[in-house]
């Protein structure tokens, strides 16, 4: 093992496989900085690019460019509330509420620190135990997904800021909204109302930026905006201390476990890592109510979680052949294409390149961190940009965003409409937006997962009391019940406080 460690480092550390780690690490940043142009896409971009290198060097800038997009995406989620990534989804909630408090850059420098961590212990763990948590990850069925899927909605309890109501309703739209289109199993269409766009369902991507992006545009435009006004003024570029982060320690260790997990599971990927990671800090806060106000640990959650998400995806992909994310699927046809098998075998056959691969992508998360805390200095510059120069800029590139995903510019109607719904749903009447992006990514993995299950077994018993499924169901009740009888009881003393006076 030493040795082949060993190895890694010598194959990562030569001038070309080292250049084009690099060079992959800022392509990912600036693909998911922008919104619509993510990861998988600037993978899928430079396959061709790569095809006449040596397989290392190409391997090790795909890798580059999947791991510096998770972290790419979560500079414009903390500085206009776009999301690059749909993995960053989550760190919008805090990191924008710090941005607009002035504290632009301590966000951007957790999100920095916390993505390398995330990273780096998803890549330990890849390093040393790829082969027997491929194995056990084989064994999650139909069945063990929706529970997965159910114990990530059952932390809405705790993200409606007290209104446990309305956070109620704001998932039930948000798994409305994952209903529409195509069924996976029966073929029929949902809620389409005849229209053949609709037919695909609604994408995730411009449903993301309309409901963040546009609600908060329309905000700022009727209540805010005034002629050479900024963003934020004087926000700080001041980073976390080692102090702050070892506050947070066991908050990060946890994301980072969550988040590697999740990415071992094939097909789940960075999004749900960093919902998951989120919502379980929520669930397990002492102040859950403080999240969505613009505190650390909404940045330092969802970060570390999906970034470990990434390492975690090579687990499966590398030792099983089977895909853990989107990007992985690209990854093992840059593999094929240069004539590589995945599965255990590569672990034996292509020892060198594949402890290349691995210890490269330790090598990214430094990169990035790098790039991070340089780049802090001025990113946050951007939210000293005046409205009527910013918006412009804003509208634009989310147009380019949401019509690239499918060259269709109903995904741009798409995102306009989304966006005029969320600024009523939200900021008129209150509705948290949590919940309904939450509904929205979880919905049809949990719908379909549970019809698998079911026509598998042919009973809610095969489901529901499966021995993984089911305790993953047990903890997702608690989670659930918890909230709620921690308001029973505080209206409870409430009331004989009352009496008492």
């Amino acid at each position: 093992m030493l040795a082949n460690i060993i190895h890694g480092f010598q194959g990562s550390f030569e001038p070309l496989n080292f250049l084009m780690l690099f060079s992959g690490v800022v392509a990912g940043i600036v693909f998911g900085a922008l919104p619509g142009l993510t990861g998988p896409m600037a993978i899928a971009l430079f396959i061709p690019i790569t095809y006449s290198m040596d397989v290392t060097p190409a391997l090790l800038m795909l890798v580059g460019i999947y791991s510096g997009s998770v972290y790419g995406g979560s500079i414009t989620a903390i500085l206009l509330k776009i999301p690059g990534d749909s993995g960053n989804a989550a760190t919008c909630f805090d990191g924008y509420v710090m941005a607009k408090n002035g504290e632009a850059g301590k966000a951007l420098g957790y999100s920095a620190a916390c993505s390398a961590l995330g990273g780096i212990f998803s890549g330990i763990i890849l390093l040393f135990l790829a082969p027997p948590l491929a194995d056990l990850a084989v064994t999650f069925g139909p069945a063990e997904y929706f529970a997965m899927a159910f114990m990530g909605l059952c932390a809405i309890s705790s993200l409606g800021g007290g209104n446990q109501l309305k956070s109620v309703t704001a998932c039930i739209i948000g798994l409305l909204m994952a209903c529409v289109g195509t069924d996976e199993i029966s073929g029929v269409a949902r809620l389409t109302f005849g229209s053949s766009f609709l037919q695909d369902g609604i994408q995730f991507v411009p449903a993301m930026i309309g409901l963040f992006a546009y609600s908060e545009i329309f905000d700022q435009i009727t209540h805010e905006a005034k002629s050479g006004e900024l963003l934020v003024k004087g926000a700080s570029t001041k980073l976390p201390s080692f102090k702050e982060m070892w506050s947070y320690k066991y908050l990060m260790l946890k994301s980072a476990i969550i988040g590697t997990w999740i990415g071992i599971l094939p097909g789940t990927g960075a999004t749900l890592a960093s919902f998951l990671g989120y919502s379980e800090a929520v669930r397990s806060s002492k102040h859950p109510e403080k999240f969505g106000t613009g505190i650390p640990e909404g940045v330092v959650a969802p970060e570390t979680a999906n970034n470990a998400a990434v390492g975690g995806s090579f687990v499966p992909t590398l030792a099983l052949g089977i895909p853990g994310s989107g990007a992985a699927t690209l990854l093992i046809s840059a593999l094929a294409l240069h004539g590589v098998r995945t599965g255990p075998m590569i672990f034996i056959q292509q020892t060198e390149m594949t402890y290349s691969i691995i210890i490269g992508f330790l090598i990214t998360n430094l990169i990035f961190l790098a790039l991070g805390v340089f780049g802090t200095r001025y990113f946050g510059k951007l939210l000293e940009i005046p409205y009527f120069l910013l918006f412009p800029i804003v509208i634009i590139l989310t147009v380019i965003g949401s019509f690239a995903i499918r060259n269709n510019t109903g995904d741009v109607l798409l995102m306009l409409v989304l966006g005029v719904i969320g600024y009523f749903l939200i900021k008129k009447a209150g509705f948290p937006i949590a919940p309904i992006i939450l509904g929205l990514v979880l919905g049809g993995l949990m719908e379909n997962n549970f019809r698998r299950a079911y026509l598998m077994t042919r009973s809610l018993s095969g489901v529901l009391f499966r021995p993984i499924a089911g305790t993953i169901m047990l903890i997702s009740f608690v989670f659930l019940l918890v909230p709620i009888y921690k308001n029973l009881k505080d209206r409870r003393k409430k009331r004989e406080t009352e009496k008492t006076l």
